[in-house]
């Protein structure tokens, strides 16, 4: 969409594709990353401008977008010394794409209105691999006037968007489908592992389970990889999956909603984190399992 300008902010796993798919429709993008290896496989692309601050990339942007890991991380892009607020300019929009509790949100939206900034709250769907094809599903609350301004940036990078309602409701709309699909997967795991244990075979399990409704997108994954520990295999660090479940815990909690599986599976995310490296990419659920019962699936 030629004339229009987006500072992006965060070029992560997710951000580097939204980025990618962002300039095969014509933005203008001004991008920003504290890891500066982040933007230099970008910056000598055209239309790119790599800024050394996120107050840099908003100067002149006619839309900003964020995603970044953690609360803390878009509180500081947003708000800290050098952060959107101190480069946005008044009628610009600000589009926040990360997965954060809809508290964060609220307080970002706030903080942006002060100077006279429209915020969308617009976590998205769906990994890397997507983000790249500008194949992503977007979640998008707010003002619907903004919705629709920023509709062409939204369309640009997924094939559904979806209108969540208020300030706030995509976050917790999200961190609630987190949360459920951790905890259907936590289920898969534990339903494959003892199934082993018992004798089976993976082949025979999966084929029972597709004829009932025992089936979920995880078991797609091991059946397509063959394996229950590649089709498991996680896509980002085990820290951020256990910060997305805890946003749906606690979003359960704030409208006094009892959760006790919910909360089950969380607790059991926990236990097995701690068996596995940081930055690993091997399943928790499994990993633990593995180790409590000694057998491997097959």
């Amino acid at each position: 969409m030629r004339d229009t300008t987006v500072a992006f902010i965060g070029i992560g796993a997710m951000g580097t594709g939204i980025v990618n798919s962002l300039l095969r429709h014509g933005f203008d993008l001004r991008v920003f990353d504290t890891d500066p290896n982040r933007t230099r496989a970008i910056g000598n692309l055209e239309n790119v401008v790599v800024a050394n601050s996120a107050a840099e990339a908003a100067e002149g942007a006619d839309i900003a977008a964020a995603i970044l890991p953690l609360p803390e991380s878009l509180r500081e892009a947003v708000s800290g010394s050098n952060g959107l607020i101190h480069g946005l300019q008044p009628g610009s929009l600000f589009v926040q794409m990360s997965s954060v509790d809809s508290v964060t949100t609220l307080d970002i939206a706030a903080c942006v209105r002060e100077i006279d900034v429209e915020m969308l709250d617009s976590p998205v769907l769906r990994g890397p691999d997507e983000a790249e094809r500008g194949d992503l599903a977007v979640l998008v609350a707010g003002d619907p006037v903004s919705v629709d301004r920023a509709r062409p940036f939204h369309e640009a990078i997924s094939h559904k968007i979806i209108y969540a309602g208020e300030l706030g409701q995509a976050s917790s709309l999200k961190a609630i489908n987190n949360t459920l699909n951790l905890t259907i997967k936590a289920a898969a795991a534990e339903a494959l592992s003892a199934g082993a244990a018992s004798g089976h075979q993976l082949g025979a399990m999966l084929e029972v389970f597709e004829q009932t409704a025992a089936w979920n997108r995880h078991l797609d994954l091991v059946r397509a990889a063959g394996d229950a520990y590649e089709g498991f295999e996680v896509t980002m660090r085990t820290e951020l999956v256990i910060k997305d479940m805890r946003h749906g815990i606690l979003q359960a909690a704030q409208v006094h909603s009892p959760s006790p599986v919910l909360a089950a599976a969380y607790n059991s995310l926990c236990q097995a984190a701690n068996l596995i490296p940081a930055e690993s990419l091997e399943d928790p659920f499994l990993k633990s399992l593995s180790q409590a019962s000694g057998c491997k699936i097959e």
